[in-house]
């Protein structure tokens, strides 16, 4: 903005944190160009999100909405925090962001994050070609592969052999272990372990020791690695992309970044796989590795489930209702739906049930709060096989988010339908039921029916039972099969195969038991939570259902 004015976007994660951030950093640092820039800054036309400087115009951007994008030039962009943004319908920040340089071609654009969870690739059915299907949490590494990969590589101080540190080289001391060789668990004395790490050389085998640091980091030299040793789908890199990665292990300003402190945080993680993929992340600046897993729900199990019915559609590419565009090809017992509640939105799935339990998916999508869900109870329609007309008979709502508000709502929408409840997933049951109903009193002078489930039993149902484990040839009359429509989005199949089977830790214990997690962390699951719940209503609602004793609780 001083040297080279320019139009620029600054992408940051949320619009609250975009605000903070033009108050509390971009601002100060634009009065330090010069006393007319502080003049300018203090005017009345400049604001939170849109500076105006020589000549140029600085605009920050929130990533939750595409509308900041949208129609606006630029010759430089900076995306913060690139892997916490969302992966919108539009498309990734970062391709949002290059789409901004058109009028530009000597643009320049930095994309900067903490590493998350691996890019996911596969082989494009026209190209041939590998990309990137994974979603959120991915997008940063991915630009990173495609990019030249360069290394920070720092002199050894007793061979000057120039390396890249990597966590796989850093010892620790004998006298650090404090338990016999060959027993289990090892155990440390941790005060050694501080002062007791060092780094080995790869050339020379010479300990390396923390305070070495401050002397070899200036020296280094960032080096492109290798073709024969690239990571990712890119075997060359893009032109003028240029990809850099650095760890903690190089920093020797602040004393919680010394070798003893990282090393006391790695022995803490082992065998805590939270921990180990939070100690990757924050500290490695590399994606968590994968979790040793039992039950994995792949992708192409989930293409088992489509069927040869079209989705219903009934809101179109901009979120506005449109109603349901195609009949059904079937006549169905009953219609329900399932919403998860998130922060800011909320997801649905509208299900169609036959005679012999199998759900048959017709629709689903986002809304924006609970105004929307209220607009298509009361407008959904649509007509069956026979010509007959359905609407939604039965609900629920997922209340482990805001409770409280779920529970109002669906108070104050009794009897816009038949049956609409709020549901809670309990993750610690004693007994052998795996549903039940309870009375919330908490709105004076008003009991609220909430639907209790056991969230593992029934993601066990979904996940092993209905997909792993479902062979179209060998259909199982305990658990009906699930069908997708023929249409169903990438979207919705991504989250619906976001889950795995893990050992449960506790404090880096194994508790030989094992639990349903999300598969990658930082990615949605809502549409698989949707789906899972659409089981709970055939229980509820179909023909002879037998309600279950309420079972005790952890």
């Amino acid at each position: 903005m001083k040297h080279s004015p320019g139009n620029m976007m600054y992408v940051s994660r949320d619009e609250n944190t975009t605000r903070e951030l033009g108050k509390q950093r971009i601002t100060p640092i634009l009065k330090q160009i010069g006393a007319d820039v502080a003049d300018d800054l203090n005017s009345k036309d400049q604001t939170i999100m849109v500076k105006r400087v020589n000549g140029a115009t600085l605009r920050l951007v929130g990533a939750q909405s595409a509308s900041g994008f949208i129609t606006w030039p630029a010759s430089y962009g900076f995306v913060d925090e690139a892997e916490t943004h969302p992966l919108l319908n539009e498309g990734s920040t970062i391709d949002l962001t290059r789409a901004r340089f058109k009028a530009d071609p000597d643009y320049k654009m930095i994309v900067f994050s903490k590493a998350q969870d691996e890019p996911v690739y596969e082989t494009d059915k026209i190209t041939k070609k590998q990309k990137i299907v994974s979603g959120q949490g991915t997008r940063c590494s991915d630009e990173y592969y495609s990019g030249t990969q360069e290394k920070l590589h720092v002199p050894c101080p007793h061979c000057q052999h120039y390396q890249e540190l990597v966590w796989g080289q850093m010892k620790i001391e004998p006298d650090c272990i404090t338990s016999a060789p060959g027993i289990l668990p090892i155990t440390y004395d941790y005060k050694k372990v501080l002062s007791g790490t060092y780094y080995e050389c790869k050339s020379c085998k010479g300990k390396i020791q923390d305070k070495d640091k401050r002397k070899i980091v200036p020296l280094g030299k960032w080096v492109p690695t290798p073709k024969e040793e690239r990571e990712g789908p890119y075997p060359e890199p893009f032109p003028f992309r240029q990809s850099i990665q650095i760890s903690d292990l190089f920093v020797f300003l602040f004393p919680s970044s010394s070798w003893g402190n990282l090393m006391v945080k790695w022995l803490e993680a082992e065998g805590d796989d939270d921990k180990l993929g939070a100690f990757y992340n924050d500290f490695l600046g590399l994606p968590r590795p994968e979790r040793k897993s039992a039950g994995k729900v792949e992708l192409a199990k989930i293409d088992r489930l489509i069927s040869d019915y079209p989705r219903l559609q009934c809101y179109d590419a901009g979120r506005r209702w449109q109603g349901a565009q195609v009949p059904l090809t079937f006549d169905p017992l009953f219609i329900g739906i399932t919403i998860d509640k998130q922060d800011g939105y909320l997801k649905y799935v509208i299900s169609a049930f036959m005679a012999n339990g199998e759900p048959h998916i017709l629709d689903y999508g986002v809304l924006a709060n609970e105004d929307d869900i209220t607009f298509l109870l009361q407008n959904f329609i649509v007509k069956s096989k026979s010509g007959d007309d359905y609407r939604i008979y039965c609900g629920l709502f997922d209340s482990g988010f805001r409770r409280s508000k779920v529970i109002e709502y669906c108070w104050e929408i009794r009897g816009l339908i038949p049956y609409f409840a709020p549901a809670r997933g309990v993750q610690r049951v004693q007994s052998r039921a795996s549903i039940w109903v309870t009375e919330d009193k908490s709105i004076p002078n008003a009991a609220v029916s909430i639907v209790n489930f056991d969230s593992q039993a029934w993601e066990d149902d979904l996940y092993r039972r209905r997909i792993i484990e479902f062979d179209p040839k060998k259909p199982k009359r305990r658990y009906p099969r699930i069908h997708l429509p023929v249409d169903v989005c990438d979207d919705f199949k991504s989250e619906l195969s976001n889950a795995h089977q893990v050992e449960e830790t506790v404090k880096g214990r194994q508790l030989g038991t094992w639990i349903w997690q999300k598969a990658k962390h930082h990615e949605p699951n809502d549409y698989g939570d949707c789906v899972k719940m659409a089981l709970l209503l055939w229980v509820l609602h179909a023909p002879d259902d037998t309600p279950e004793e309420p079972p005790a609780e952890d």
